[in-house]
């Protein structure tokens, strides 16, 4: 079975803002009520692009590198996993930066953002009493 190596790193920093207004009023002149109420609201997130990082895959003395290998025995830590001796030892391979080749890039920019607007109005005219009394 072939073994890729690669490593992998990326850079996440979320920067989000989210920003609601809401406003109403009920107002009675005489014999007309008017009710009315808006509502805004926006959002944003920048660096919008995705998941920014960068790939390095395994070149040279890397590719048929079979002494260094994940060794489950020696891991007590799922968040350390060990490996072989050989993987570290002084003078190993993947220490050599000319190993590694860069295969894949990804950068992020942009904007994404989101504008909800929402009002209402109602305007009652009545004859007579007023909409908070109370007639018999």
């Amino acid at each position: 079975m072939a073994t890729f190596r690669k490593y992998k790193t990326s850079n996440r920093d979320p920067d989000y803002a989210i920003v609601n207004l809401v406003a109403g009023g009920n107002h009675y002149f005489g014999s007309t009520w008017l009710n009315w109420n808006v509502s805004v609201s926006r959002a944003r997130e920048l660096n919008a692009a995705g998941n920014p990082g960068v790939t390095f895959k395994a070149t040279g003395a890397l590719k048929g590198l079979t002494s260094c290998v994940y060794d489950p025995a020696a891991t007590t830590n799922p968040y350390e996993p060990q490996f072989s001796p050989s993987c570290t030892a002084p003078g190993s391979p993947i220490y050599d930066p000319n190993n590694y080749k860069m295969s894949e890039f990804d950068t992020t920019y942009g904007l994404t953002a989101q504008l909800n607007l929402q009002g209402a109005v109602s305007l009652d005219i009545s004859r007579g009493a007023s909409p908070r009394s109370s007639t018999a």
